[in-house]
């Protein structure tokens, strides 16, 4: 799906402005690592595209796919009551 493609998300990512905006290696590692890789494996993509962009926290970062995990199973079990 996404192997060799540029996340869809990545040009309104607050991520990079708000979390690691003033840490520019550490927001290179990411950005190469999921944002122009594989960002089917992003956490924060992971939330977009299960729960709406309105659901992606701020501070959630990249790696953090279990965080993302609970995330998704939380949102969804609140909308199924």
């Amino acid at each position: 799906m996404s192997e060799g493609c540029n996340c869809p998300c990545l040009t309104r990512c607050p991520f990079f402005e708000d979390t690691v905006g003033a840490m520019p290696a550490t927001a290179k590692m990411y950005r190469d690592r999921y944002c122009l890789a594989n960002y089917a494996r992003c956490a924060r993509f992971l939330v977009f595209r299960k729960a709406g962009r309105e659901s992606v926290p701020r501070n959630l970062h990249p790696n953090q796919v279990r965080r993302a995990q609970y995330l998704i199973g939380h949102l969804l079990r609140r909308q199924a009551a």
